[in-house]
C-alpha cells in the first residue's frame, strides 16, 4: 500500500540527513510557506505554548510548595 511513497532505504541506524537543496527539500519547504501564508500564521509563533508555559511554572510552584509544606521531618 505505501510502496508508492518510499524514496529509498536506510543504510545505518544513524540520523538520517538529506542534501540542503534537493528537489524533496525545495517541494516540502514551499509547501510548508505556502500553508503558513494561506493559514495566515506565523512559523515560529504558538500561543498556546505561552499557556503550557505559564501552566507548567505555577504548577511546579504548587508541587514545590506541598512538598515543602507537608514534608514529613
Amino acid at each position: 500500500m505505501l510502496h508508492k511513497y518510499e524514496i529509498g532505504t536506510l543504510k545505518s541506524a544513524e540520523n538520517p540527513t538529506f542534501a540542503p537543496m534537493s528537489p524533496f527539500y525545495t517541494t516540502l519547504r514551499s509547501r510548508v510557506e505556502q500553508y503558513f501564508k494561506e493559514k495566515n500564521l506565523k512559523p515560529n509563533h504558538a500561543p498556546i505554548l505561552i499557556v503550557y508555559s505559564i501552566l507548567f511554572v505555577v504548577l511546579a510552584f504548587i508541587s514545590h510548595y506541598y512538598a515543602v509544606a507537608f514534608a514529613q521531618v
